[in-house]
């Protein structure tokens, strides 16, 4: 590598650390490399850099929506037992993980006495529905201490 490449390499990679753009700081060799044996123009070099940043944005902000939502572990709903909770439809809920009620901008309340799956079933519908990648969830868990509600 020439001297008057490494010097623009350091500087690029100090502006895109400065710009906050990780990934382009991590992959711009390599692609840069790629681009120059398969001749791609600038444009499709920065193209393809381009691209990487926003899908691994994509992915990371999707991570942080997900733990924001403070979902427990991730659970699907082939592992939760209809058989062992008789009362709940799975109908119902094969419907709600098509997802239509996303584009009606609806919410999902499960309500029933502890046991009985909601978070399994609300972890599920997160996973597996068309959720968009923008809209944020969160998972509210109350629970009420039935000694301490009683009048004195």
């Amino acid at each position: 590598m020439k001297k008057q490449e490494t010097k623009s390499l350091v500087l690029l990679k100090h502006h895109l650390k400065a710009l906050k753009l990780p990934t382009i700081h991590s992959e711009c060799e390599k692609v840069a490399s790629r681009c120059a044996r398969e001749n791609v123009d600038h444009l499709g070099f920065l193209l393809q850099l381009c691209e990487l940043e926003r899908i691994d944005r994509e992915k990371r902000a999707a991570e942080r929506r997900l733990k924001a939502a403070k979902f427990p572990n991730t659970k699907t709903l082939e592992s939760f037992d209809f058989a062992a909770q008789p009362s709940i439809n799975k109908l119902l809920v094969t419907q709600l993980m098509r997802g239509a009620y996303l584009d009606l901008r609806e919410s999902i309340i499960l309500i029933g006495i502890d046991g009985t799956g909601k978070t399994h079933l609300a972890t599920a519908l997160r996973g597996r529905s068309k959720w968009p990648r923008e809209e944020r969830s969160l998972l509210a868990s109350h629970r009420t201490d039935h000694a301490t509600c009683r009048g004195s």
